[in-house]
């Protein structure tokens, strides 16, 4: 037996959403902003020159503060596009989300090792891993517990 939807009860569900999606963005672009002050740190304050080489045959790359905020905002929007699917797919999104965003944190962390001397690996490991906190805790917040969010 279906419940006719009215504009009181499609109030009920429309709250709890926009407030899912207001802490979805604040999360987005709060890894955004933490990436960036990060690097701040690393780079302009302590002097570290945050260059990577991309493979044995490719030139040495600068990591500059505009690479470190696109790749934590595109962390943070897959992280919430991988949310949505599985509220949609399955009554555990929760907990699924929380497995897979851990494992590609693990995956993520093979980047660093890309970098020419151990502090600039120590400090692309530690900017993946504030991206990570703040993206993993943010997002497992928004989650509904029932799968019926997005």
């Amino acid at each position: 037996m279906s419940v006719p939807t009215t504009s009181h009860n499609a109030g009920r569900t429309e709250a709890p959403r926009r407030r899912s999606r207001r802490l979805r963005a604040l999360t987005v672009l709060t890894a955004g902003v933490t990436a960036v002050l990060g690097w701040a740190v690393c780079v302009p304050l302590i002097g570290l020159d945050l260059t990577v080489r991309l493979g044995a045959a490719s030139s040495p790359q600068h990591v500059g503060a505009g690479a470190v905020a696109v790749a934590a905002l595109v962390a943070g929007l897959g992280g919430w596009a991988w949310l949505g699917l599985l509220e949609r797919a399955t009554s555990s999104a929760r907990r699924v989300w929380t497995g897979t965003a851990l494992a590609a944190l693990a995956v993520s962390m093979t980047g660093p090792l890309a970098g020419q001397t151990p502090e600039t690996v120590a400090a692309l490991a530690s900017l993946h891993l504030l991206v990570a906190v703040v993206v993993v805790i943010g997002l497992r917040r928004s989650a509904s517990s029932s799968g019926s969010q997005a």
